[in-house]
């Protein structure tokens, strides 16, 4: 996990040092993944309409989201994504992003660690509050993952589908 986070730091200081016109800073988290047992830290780096995001995170996924009653599914890795914004820092927001995960399978004392690779479209509504530097993103992923579809732990199976839907709220703060 500590060379996730080391690529993380130095992608993005190296947006940092890109040359345009209007650049700016952003840290943001997801308060739902901290509600979940978790974490999740992300810096973008925005110029002109788009912006580039590089973060870390990581939850415990409630049953009642899963579906499958004798599992616990736990899951931690990193990502990165591109949104496009058009005129506007503010307002309705789309783009792409990708992931690497490690997801624990937990079934009768017994855990498989499955590590996969997604890629997937998002799109959200980004609002602002002027002149204080903090803005709320909700925002909704739809995402394919690359990994085994069936999961086996302890003679259990768990089942994951084509699309992941991923909807959530990103609090961020731009310097």
């Amino acid at each position: 996990m500590k060379r996730v986070r080391l690529f993380v730091l130095l992608l993005v200081l190296w947006f940092c040092t890109m040359e345009t016109g209007f650049a700016q800073v952003q840290v943001e988290v997801d308060p739902i993944a901290y509600l979940l047992k978790g974490y999740s830290v992300h810096m973008g780096y925005l110029f002109q309409t788009s912006k580039v995001d590089a973060g870390v995170f990581g939850l415990e996924v409630p049953k009642s989201i899963h579906g499958n009653a004798a599992f616990t599914v736990k899951m931690g890795g990193f990502g990165l994504k591109w949104h496009y914004f058009g005129k506007s820092t503010g307002g309705f927001y789309a783009g792409i992003g990708t992931g690497y995960s490690g997801t624990k399978y937990s079934a009768n004392g017994e855990t498989r660690t499955v590590n996969s690779f997604s890629v997937g479209v998002e799109a959200g509504y980004r609002i602002e509050f002027q002149g204080t530097g903090f803005y709320i993103c909700p925002w909704l992923g739809l995402d394919h993952d690359f990994g085994p579809k069936n999961i086996f732990v302890a003679g259990k199976s768990f089942k994951l589908g084509e699309i992941t839907p991923f909807p959530t709220v990103h609090l961020g703060w731009k310097f």
